[in-house]
């Protein structure tokens, strides 16, 4: 993708945060954009006079990353008539309020973006059809030792939030809402391909304005739970393996004697640690596509092990080993520490990862591309649409094609029903040929297809060439985005 012409200036949001990953994207994010020609301007988001001053600097667009929506929607009368991206870290279930209240209250072109596809159907439900995007997140090459010359340790990062307190703060909040956390909760556990909101949404039916808080209030809960489920489990697994292990709350339950547990660590901390481990062992739960310690983990050249998504089967498999449960983590990591030969190779493949296709600058021209006007309609300045469409749903016959439409067009939808993926694949080994280098081919199914078969289509284009990009499934539509080489 070619970098977009040169911005006026681009203000981006510094919001305090304990984070301090968060702070180290933003300083990521504004060396990329300066490094594309443009020019930056961080700012403390936590002054309005800091809002209020930015038209009078020239900015034209600005960028809210991570807490910096909150302290957006507050100074919103200072952003009229600018670009304005939102970015969301996490599920938009935190945000979706807070953006839509920003939507009625700016005057300009704006968008909110997160980092995973799967929940833009939530999003499109709760914000309506207003400007979404995905964007992942991303990390830059770092100097590391080599993988091979490294020590067997492994790591694991995240806090922890003991059951108990997940139930007391539920209880505490809203006694109806326990046994609807257990409920989600226990979906969750047992189908570990559903998404948050396709676990907690059924015990809402479809929420209206009374109770809307309260759902998106036992969603933050519901993930708040599963992430520490999901970590205990893999702590339980890792029993007898040198891990080191990074985080809060993990000082109240009994740890395994071969665990070395270091309490909480600034991102410089964690990355230092992550570039010195074997493997880093990734907790987020399978609902979640993108985590900012996967990208990390390629950009230091480290093993990583992962659930097993078809996202993760597209992206990661060459970094790394997959696991379906929790319970598989111990196996898979002794036979990475087993396999010294293989260390250099995987440490070498994330690195390509980064520098290749997912490193801070492929991030910035995402964002760059979004913030640049190019449509006199501001309603779809920020919208990113197809420009060739191919519908297979009910496909019958011989499809008249437009070969000159479709070399030119840089990003393709292919619309299908589960019985017509085979079609699908078969047509895109035939068509692609025509298919200009570097083109986005996102194959999108209505329904729910297995995610077996995601990962085997994932696969099956990676093999013939394709660069995956994304896969997702959500509870209105299931695909996967692919690059042209």
């Amino acid at each position: 993708m070619a970098p977009p012409p040169p911005l006026r200036k681009v203000a981006i949001a510094q919001a305090p945060s304990d984070a301090q990953s968060v702070h180290r994207m933003i300083e990521d994010l504004a060396r990329a954009l300066t490094g594309l020609g443009h020019e930056t301007i961080p700012f403390d988001s936590r002054s309005p006079a800091n809002w209020a001053a930015l038209a009078g600097q020239g900015v034209g667009s600005v960028i809210c990353y991570g807490g910096g929506i909150g302290y957006a929607l507050e100074c919103v009368a200072s952003l009229r008539g600018l670009n304005a991206i939102l970015v969301s870290l996490d599920h938009p279930v935190y945000w979706v309020d807070s953006f839509k209240e920003f939507r009625a209250q700016h005057v300009g072109p704006a968008a909110f973006t997160f980092p995973t596809r799967s929940n833009l159907s939530f999003a499109r439900h709760y914000i309506g059809e207003v400007p979404l995007h995905c964007l992942r997140h991303s990390a830059h090459a770092r100097p590391t030792i080599p993988l091979e010359q490294r020590p067997d340790g492994i790591l694991l990062v995240g806090n922890l939030t003991p059951v108990s307190q997940a139930r007391n703060d539920v209880d505490a909040q809203a006694p109806a809402l326990l046994a609807g956390f257990d409920m989600a909760v226990d979906r969750l556990q047992s189908d570990r391909s559903l998404t948050l909101e396709q676990a907690v949404l059924p015990l809402f039916g479809d929420p209206r304005e009374k109770n809307r808080s309260a759902f998106i209030w036992l969603c933050i809960q519901v993930d708040r739970h599963m992430r520490s489920w999901s970590r205990k489990r893999a702590v339980d697994a890792l029993a007898g393996h040198p891990v080191t292990l990074v985080g809060g709350g993990w000082d109240t339950i009994d740890l395994p004697r071969s665990v070395n547990y270091v309490g909480r660590r600034d991102s410089s901390d964690v990355l230092n640690l992550i570039g010195a481990a074997k493997i880093l062992v990734n907790t987020t739960p399978s609902y979640y596509e993108s985590h900012e310690r996967l990208f990390d983990a390629a950009a230091c050249g480290t093993a990583i092990v992962t659930a097993k998504t078809a996202y993760s089967s597209a992206l990661f498999a060459r970094m790394g080993a997959l696991y379906d449960d929790e319970t598989e983590i111990g196996g898979l990591c002794a036979e990475l520490l087993s396999t010294p030969e293989t260390a250099a190779a995987i440490g070498q493949a994330g690195k390509d990862l980064i520098e290749t296709s997912e490193g801070w600058p492929h991030r910035a021209i995402e964002l760059a591309a979004l913030l640049t006007p190019d449509q006199s309609d501001a309603a779809a300045l920020l919208r990113r649409g197809f420009d060739y469409r191919i519908d297979l749903r009910g496909v019958a016959g011989e499809l008249n094609l437009s070969v000159s439409a479709l070399s030119a067009a840089s990003d393709i939808l292919i619309a299908v029903t589960a019985e017509h993926l085979q079609t699908a694949l078969t047509l895109i080994a035939q068509t692609g040929r025509y298919i200009s280098s570097g083109a986005r081919i996102s194959l999108i199914a209505d329904g729910q297809i297995a995610q077996s078969a995601l990962v085997q289509i994932a696969h099956l284009l990676a093999a013939n060439g394709y660069q995956p990009l994304e896969a997702a499934t959500a509870q209105t539509y299931c695909g996967i985005t692919v690059r042209k080489p």
